[in-house]
C-alpha cells in the first residue's frame, strides 16, 4: 500500500474510533438533560451568592481566593459563574456540560494515548473502557463534580503536550506541560501526581531511559526535569491542607485512628479492583466504617496488593505496561486512598476517574498477548471486549438513572449501603419537602442515631420536629449539641433560628451573636440576627445586621425592607 494512502486509512480510523467515542458517552448519557441538582448543588450552586451572579470581578476574585467547601479550586468555581451566566438554574445545560467534557476527555484520552504508544486499538479499548465504565458515572451525572471533568481535561492535555516535548524537548513546549498542569491544579488538586505519571511514561512507551549504565544518570536528569512541576505540586498541596483545615474538613485521628484509615486505604483498593471488573452496588456516599477491619478483609488486601505489584515488577520487561499501568493506578489514587482522611466517606467511585485510565493501560497492552497463547485472537478477541464493554454501557445507562433525582439518588444509597446517615439526612430532607414529616423524622432520627455528633442532622430532625408541633424536643436536640460543641456555627444558628420562631428571642439573641461572630459571610446569619434584634427592641444593633446582610449581598431585598421599616420607625 502506498505510504500517503496508508496514512490517509490510519487517520480515517482515527477519526472513526473519535466518532464512535463520542457516540456511546452520548449513549450512556443522553438522558442527563432532564436530571435534577442533587447532593451537594445546592452548596455549589443554589446557596452559593456568589456564583448566583454569575461572572462578575468580585466572582472572580472570590474564586481566587476562596477555601469555600474545603478546597481551592477556582477554575472550577469560574465554570460554574459561567453556566449560571449562560443558563441560570435550569439543571439540564449544567449537565450537559458535564456530558460534553466527558466526551471530550474520553475522545482526547484516545488521541493522546495512541500519540504515545502509537497503537490504535490498545488506545481505543482504554479510551473506551474511560467513557462507558460505570465507576465514571458519578463524576458525569453530578454537577458539582464539574472538578474532576475539568482537572482531568488539563490532565490529558498535559501529556498530549509532554509527549510533543519528549519527542523534541523544548523551553517552550515545557513550558506548556507546566501551564496544562498549573490548569489541572486549579480545577482539583488530586491532579498534583501528574509528575509522578510523567516518569512512568519516560520509562514506558517513552524510552527516554536506555538499558545502559548510562540509565541512571538519566533517570537523574528526568527528575531534575520534572522539579518545576513538583515545586507546582507541592504548592497546591500546601494550599490544600490549609484549606480543608480552615472548614475542619481534615478528620481528627481520635476519631480515625491511623490503624483504622490503613486498614480502610488497604481494603478500599481492593474494592475498587472489584469494582472496576464488577460495577455492581455502587452508591454516591460510603460511611467509613469505624472500628477494627476483619482481619481476613486486611490480609486479602494486602495479598491482593502485594501480587499485582509483584507480578508488575517480575513482567516489567515482557510487558513494561502492566508496571506502567498498575504504578499509575496506585500514583493517581494516592492523594484520597484515605491515610489523610478528609470527610466522613470511605471512597468515592468519583476518584477512579483518573486511576482507572493505568487499568486500563495495563489491561489493553497486556492482556492480549496472555489471550493469544490461549488461542483467543483476532474476532474472537474482538467479540469479547466489544461484548463487555456493551455490558458496560448498559450498566453505566443504569447507574446514570439514580442520579436522576435527589429521592431516587438517596433511595440508591440506602438500598446498597448500611450504616449511611448522609442518605438517610437527604431522604429525609426530600420526604420533607413532598409533606411527608413523619416518614422523614424517622431518617432524621435514623441518621442522629447513627452520628450523633453532627450538628446539621440535630439541626434538620429538630425542624422537622418543630415543624410537628413537637417545640421542647425539638429544641432539646440542638441544645445538646451547642453544649457539647459550643464553636459551631451551623449548630448556633439553626438553635437561633429555632428559639426565634418559638419566640424566645432573648434566648435566641446569644446563639445567633455566636454565630455570626464565627461565620461573619454568611448573610442569613446577619438577617436572623437583625430580626431577633429588632423583636427585642435593639433597633441599632437590628440596622447594623441588616446593613453587614446587605453589604455581603446587595440584592437582598427582605433585608433591605426590614431596613426600611426600622428606619420609618425613627
Amino acid at each position: 500500500m502506498p505510504e500517503d494512502r496508508r496514512i490517509l486509512t490510519e487517520q480515517r480510523k482515527r477519526l472513526l474510533v473519535c466518532i464512535a467515542l463520542a457516540g456511546v458517552v452520548a449513549v450512556v448519557y443522553h438522558r442527563v438533560g432532564a436530571f435534577a441538582f442533587v447532593f451537594d448543588d445546592q452548596g455549589f450552586l443554589h446557596d452559593n451568592p456568589v456564583v448566583l451572579k454569575g461572572v462578575t470581578g468580585e466572582g472572580i476574585r472570590w474564586a481566587l481566593t476562596t477555601f469555600s467547601t474545603g478546597n481551592w479550586y477556582p477554575l472550577t468555581w469560574l465554570s460554574h459563574m459561567v453556566d449560571v451566566q449562560l443558563f441560570g438554574l435550569n439543571p439540564g445545560p449544567h449537565h450537559l456540560v458535564n456530558l460534553s467534557l466527558h466526551a471530550l476527555n474520553t475522545v482526547l484520552l484516545f488521541l493522546v494515548l495512541r500519540r504515545l504508544t502509537g497503537a490504535l486499538w490498545p488506545s481505543g479499548f482504554v479510551a473506551a473502557l474511560f467513557a462507558v465504565h460505570p465507576l465514571h458515572v458519578e463524576s458525569v451525572a453530578w454537577v458539582a463534580e464539574r472538578k474532576d471533568l475539568l482537572s482531568a481535561l488539563f490532565w490529558i492535555l498535559a501529556l498530549g503536550a509532554y509527549a510533543r516535548h519528549a519527542a523534541s524537548p523544548g523551553v517552550r513546549r515545557y513550558a506548556l506541560v507546566v501551564l496544562l498542569f498549573a490548569l489541572g491544579l486549579t480545577a482539583k488538586p488530586m491532579v498534583v501526581t501528574l509528575p509522578i505519571v510523567l516518569l512512568l511514561l519516560d520509562w514506558w512507551p517513552l524510552g527516554r531511559l536506555p538499558r545502559t549504565a548510562a540509565a541512571g544518570r538519566a533517570w537523574g536528569a528526568l527528575v531534575v526535569e520534572k522539579i518545576p512541576l513538583l515545586a507546582l505540586a507541592g504548592a497546591v498541596g500546601l494550599v490544600t491542607a490549609r484549606a480543608q483545615a480552615s472548614v475542619g474538613a481534615m478528620a481528627s485521628a481520635a476519631v480515625y485512628r491511623p490503624a483504622w484509615r490503613v486498614a480502610n486505604a488497604l481494603t478500599t483498593n481492593a474494592v475498587y479492583l472489584g469494582k472496576v471488573l464488577w460495577p455492581t452496588g455502587l452508591a454516591a456516599y460510603y460511611p467509613f466504617p469505624l472500628g477494627s477491619r476483619p482481619l481476613w478483609q486486611v490480609g486479602g488486601a494486602v495479598l491482593l496488593l502485594v501480587g499485582f505489584s509483584a507480578a508488575a515488577i517480575v513482567g516489567r520487561r515482557r510487558c513494561p505496561a502492566l508496571a506502567v499501568g498498575w504504578s499509575w493506578h496506585l500514583v493517581t489514587l494516592a492523594p484520597v486512598i484515605g491515610l489523610v482522611q478528609v470527610g466522613g466517606q470511605a471512597r468515592a467511585d468519583r476518584y477512579m476517574y483518573l486511576p482507572l485510565i493505568g487499568l486500563g493501560i495495563a489491561a489493553a497492552w497486556c492482556a492480549p498477548p496472555l489471550l493469544r497463547r490461549a488461542r483467543v485472537s483476532g474476532a474472537p478477541l474482538a467479540a469479547i471486549v466489544l461484548l463487555a464493554l456493551a455490558v458496560l454501557t448498559v450498566a453505566a445507562g443504569r447507574q446514570s438513572e439514580t442520579w436522576r433525582t435527589p429521592l431516587s439518588l438517596y433511595s440508591r444509597m440506602l438500598a446498597v449501603t448500611s450504616g449511611n446517615w448522609v442518605a438517610h439526612n437527604g431522604y429525609g430532607v426530600e420526604l420533607q419537602k413532598l409533606g411527608r414529616l413523619t416518614e422523614a423524622i424517622e431518617h432524621y432520627r435514623a441518621a442522629v442515631a447513627i452520628n450523633p455528633g453532627a450538628a446539621y442532622l440535630r439541626g434538620n430532625l429538630a425542624f422537622a420536629l418543630y415543624d410537628a408541633g413537637l417545640v421542647d424536643e425539638a429544641i432539646e436536640q440542638l441544645l445538646i449539641y451547642t453544649r457539647k460543641s459550643p464553636g459551631n456555627p451551623e449548630a448556633q444558628y439553626r438553635l437561633g433560628l429555632l428559639l426565634g420562631r418559638a419566640g424566645r428571642f432573648s434566648e435566641s439573641l446569644p446563639a445567633l451573636r455566636e454565630m455570626t461572630r464565627l461565620r461573619p459571610w454568611f448573610p442569613a446569619g446577619w438577617d436572623a440576627l437583625g430580626v431577633t434584634c429588632a423583636n427585642l427592641g435593639l433597633r441599632a444593633e437590628a440596622e447594623a445586621a441588616f446593613r453587614e446582610v446587605l453589604r455581603i449581598e446587595p440584592g437582598n431585598q427582605v433585608s433591605r425592607r426590614n431596613l426600611e421599616r426600622l428606619q420609618a420607625l425613627r
